[in-house]
């Protein structure tokens, strides 16, 4: 998809014109330096209704300045539009531009082929064309029915063009990250040789074997405590977790923390170095994942604000604390977090930088799980899609949108900034329904511009404080020196609560 986002030359004219340029850019050098077989793939958005990606495409649709020039259509004389960023950025008039480029480009490319070279290209037809692919082979055009599906990315539909081909030494060209790290677990399924042209430039290429990458990470004895049929799975979902197209980044942590803080204490992440954590790698449950990540988020948190857990060395040493007051696991889990985001909260200088809460990260797994389905199923022809609002996203007036956190904790967020920021102007002192606060049962907070106020926490808790002393200390010979005691002092801040708990002399 990547292909469209190379702007014309100022010398073309046309749309064909440009077309012939993609080809003899991006295409013919590897016909003539011997590749038998070459995929050109496109996106196919929303062929299968609400996405999470919709998100993501708005935010870019948002970002970017439309043209007004719409194309329903585009032939071989349709003159190129002057602003190549404005056509594109307008979803309608790329879609037409995939679908003009699918068409022409089996057409163009048939002189230049060899008797034993194919090309092949789908995700750009449109109509009942629309799920097909097609190859042109010996000068003539023909379906392509092994590599006929309904994905909607090209970046899992080139895992079924791998499968579906019969080499077995392939190069998957894409700048996208995405790509390789969709394809790590599908490897030993395929069993074939790949690597991905990361870069492609006039006098540098870069060059990724993906095989190589995946026996590197077996191999590092920093991971040998995950088991090595885990360990692309596990890199997979750490990548996700981390930050990508269908799920949210942590704020102040980029993958390069992420990976780092993996490979610092992966015996402790993964389940393998305590008594505490080892039973979880048993199994192949989502769970198993669950945990890892909600080790390898509170662990980041951890050594970036480390100044906070001085009686602690390590977040694992912090972890068994917890492990050694309760027996279940997503409790230790939950409390360990819990205390993290508390310890960290006066040395944030901005809300977003906490650590989400324990509900929150939850959510943001499901979403992650939710990826890792779409992605494993990228070797199949028909992609049935796991139920976006089961997995941390809802639909609202046709607009998908992410749950961010339980409707608890967000009703306990709305009241506090409500607390914060409204409340009422009294000035006879908030004790009647007169007051807005007194009347729906609420203390007066920061929001409030009240004068003499008797509807405060500091008020309660002051008067909780003289209670304590009669019923502790069962004074009943002084209770008129503490009561004279209070009359005296009436006339002083609220606030200062020594005069309510000195004591009366013993004679």
């Amino acid at each position: 998809m990547f292909l469209i986002n190379v702007s014309p030359l100022g010398s073309h004219k046309t749309f064909f014109d440009y077309a012939l340029f993609l080809f003899r850019q991006w295409m013919l050098p590897f016909f003539e330096s011997g590749a038998k077989e070459i995929h050109l793939l496109f996106d196919d958005p929303n062929r299968n209704g609400f996405t999470p990606k919709d998100i993501e495409r708005q935010r870019r649709d948002t970002s970017m300045e439309c043209d007004t020039n719409i194309l329903s259509s585009i032939d071989n004389n349709t003159i190129k539009p002057k602003d190549w960023r404005k056509f594109l950025a307008y979803r309608p008039n790329k879609r037409t531009l995939c679908s003009y480029l699918s068409n022409t480009l089996l057409s163009i490319v048939q002189p230049f082929l060899k008797d034993n070279q194919h090309f092949v290209t789908a995700g750009g037809f449109t109509d009942d064309k629309r799920d097909m692919a097609f190859i042109v082979s010996n000068h003539t055009v023909n379906p392509y029915p092994s590599c006929r599906s309904n994905h909607e990315e090209s970046d899992t539909r080139v895992w079924l063009h791998a499968k579906s081909t019969s080499f077995k030494n392939i190069l998957i060209y894409s700048p996208d990250t995405d790509v390789y790290h969709i394809g790590m677990p599908l490897i030993e399924i395929l069993g074939k040789n790949v690597w991905i042209l990361l870069k492609y430039g006039f006098n540098s290429r870069e060059f990724l074997h993906l095989n190589g990458l995946i026996d590197c990470f077996r191999r590092d004895p920093k991971l040998l405590s995950i088991p090595k049929e885990k360990n692309p799975i596990i890199m997979q979902t750490l990548f996700i977790c981390s930050g990508c197209d269908y799920v949210s980044y942590f704020v102040g942590f980029g993958k390069v923390s992420f990976m780092k803080a993996f490979y610092k204490f992966s015996n402790f992440i993964s389940g393998g170095e305590s008594e505490h954590t080892s039973g979880l790698l048993v199994g192949n449950s989502e769970g198993f994942f669950a945990f890892c990540i909600y080790r390898l988020v509170g662990t980041l948190y951890f050594n970036k604000y480390s100044s906070a857990f001085m009686e602690f060395k390590k977040p694992d040493e912090m972890f068994c604390n917890f492990a050694q007051k309760y027996s279940e696991v997503e409790h230790i889990h939950s409390d360990w977090l819990t205390e993290i985001r508390k310890r960290i909260w006066d040395r944030l200088e901005f809300e977003d930088q906490s650590l989400p809460s324990f509900d929150a990260l939850k959510l943001h797994f499901d979403r992650c799980i939710w990826v890792c389905k779409l992605w494993s199923l990228s070797l199949e022809q028909d992609m049935d899609l796991p139920n976006i609002e089961m997995h941390g996203w809802k639909i609202e007036d046709s607009i998908i949108k992410v749950v961010w956190d339980s409707n608890e904790n967000i009703s306990r967020v709305k009241k506090t900034v409500e607390f914060l920021t409204r409340g009422c102007s009294c000035k006879s002192g908030c004790q009647t329904n007169r007051c807005l606060c007194h009347k729906s049962n609420n203390v007066c907070g920061p929001g409030c511009r009240c004068i003499n106020c008797c509807n405060s926490n500091s008020v309660h808790n002051d008067f909780e404080e003289i209670d304590m002393v009669h019923e502790e200390g069962d004074l009943e010979d002084g209770d008129e020196e503490i009561s004279e005691e209070i009359e005296a002092n009436e006339e002083h801040d609220l606030n200062d609560s020594e005069p309510f708990l000195s004591l009366p002399s013993e004679e």
